[in-house]
């Protein structure tokens, strides 16, 4: 069972195999706001992949439930030559992303295939003073968590038979009632 946790760890060992050039590609612990490069640079060309909440789902009546976990690679990229030259960049490093994350498991069992739900260009004045340009790939999987009741040495019913009070028991099998049956 994949956990948001592992999902996102695989998500960031998948990227690094996948796009060789990155200098940077490693988990992170949110949104970005700008003041994050102030406190140290990044190798760049970066991306920093994020879990940023999930939302309980549905629950499948074993012990299992879903929750939709919403994830977003961060693609930070540097260029001497002005803004306009990384924003392209980044958007170029943002597209490479979007190819390898939509619809991958990362190699996990438990979860949905991701799905991307949004492209955004981050573009602002801290990131301007700071000479990077950042996009976003965002995107959601359903991960799948408890634990089937049904699994392991559990007894899986192949047949369900219903029989009325009082008259219940081995002396009254006969009354029982298949389910989905015929007898």
């Amino acid at each position: 069972m994949t956990t948001p946790n592992q999902l996102q760890r695989a998500a960031v060992a998948h990227l690094k195999t996948a796009l060789p050039g990155l200098r940077t590609c490693d988990l992170y612990a949110g949104e970005f706001s700008g003041g994050e490069l102030s406190r140290g640079s990044l190798a760049a060309p970066a991306v920093l992949v994020a879990c940023l909440g999930a939302t309980r789902g549905s629950e499948h009546g074993n012990g299992e439930y879903d929750f939709l976990c919403r994830y977003s690679a961060y693609c930070l990229t540097r260029h001497a030559g002005g803004r306009n030259e990384r924003g392209m960049d980044a958007l170029e490093l943002a597209e490479g992303v979007l190819a390898e994350v939509e619809g991958a498991r990362f190699g996990q069992t438990g979860c949905s295939a991701a799905s991307v739900t949004r492209l955004d260009n981050l573009y602002g004045a801290e990131f301007d003073k700071a000479g990077v340009a950042l996009w976003a790939v965002t995107w959601e999987q359903r991960v799948r968590l408890g634990a089937d009741i049904w699994a392991g040495e559990g007894v899986l019913p192949s047949e369900l038979y219903v029989g009325f009070a009082p008259e219940i028991g081995e002396p009254h099998e006969d009354d029982y009632i298949k389910l989905g049956g015929s007898d």
